[in-house]
């Protein structure tokens, strides 16, 4: 990594000396400016999981009791198993953080904040609830409806926001997004992520090619 991307990776508090030290890859660190969506795009491998769950974790560490996150994915399942508890889940990369509920798929951080996951199978479960931020992963699988719901409810704090980390899917909603004011959309590839292993880019070579 350059030393100016390091720099505004430190001024974004992504670069932590806390237990889980993380120092992101060009693609992973936010934009600068005043946006309100988002939308990184990204291949398998790319890092954009972890991306989205840094970013969830430095929102709850900044905003502390007034951060209210929702976390949402295509299904319940893959918001439980991706978002949450895979490897570069939120609740994985700061364990230590957090008190977590599997049953009600709700965690609190240590920080006050709280976090929600939820599918997106159902439009309704969305209907309701406020956020001070929503990830939303792999959008371009989610049902439109769903993410109009969601998203009516980032509406807390003095700059609510929305990320979306998603593969390169042809959803024409999702590309609509792209081209509306105050969202701004970034790239990456397996390449861009060197902490991958060389026999999985090799597979999804051979897979995806």
């Amino acid at each position: 990594m350059n030393s100016v991307v390091l720099e505004k990776a430190k001024r974004l508090g992504l670069v932590s000396e806390k237990l889980d030290q993380w120092t992101p890859y060009p693609h992973q660190v936010p934009p600068d400016g005043d946006w309100r969506l988002w939308i990184m795009l990204g291949g398998r491998g790319s890092g954009k999981t972890e991306a989205g769950a840094r970013y969830v974790l430095e929102h709850l560490r900044k905003y502390g009791s007034k951060a209210r996150v929702g976390v949402g994915a295509p299904t319940i399942q893959s918001a439980r198993e991706v978002c949450a508890e895979g490897d570069s889940g939120l609740i994985s990369i700061a364990k230590h953080e957090f008190v977590w509920n599997r049953s009600l798929m709700e965690a609190k951080h240590k920080d006050g904040g709280y976090v929600k996951f939820q599918g997106a199978e159902e439009p309704a479960r969305w209907n309701g609830p406020q956020w001070t931020l929503l990830w939303a992963d792999e959008l371009a699988l989610w049902k439109r409806e769903s993410y109009d719901q969601a998203t009516f409810g980032v509406r807390l704090g003095a700059s609510p926001r929305i990320i979306a980390t998603t593969t390169p899917k042809a959803a024409k909603w999702v590309r609509a997004l792209e081209e509306e004011s105050g969202t701004v959309t970034t790239h990456g590839t397996m390449y861009d992520n060197p902490a991958l292993a060389l026999s999985a880019v090799e597979a999804l070579e051979r897979r995806y090619s």
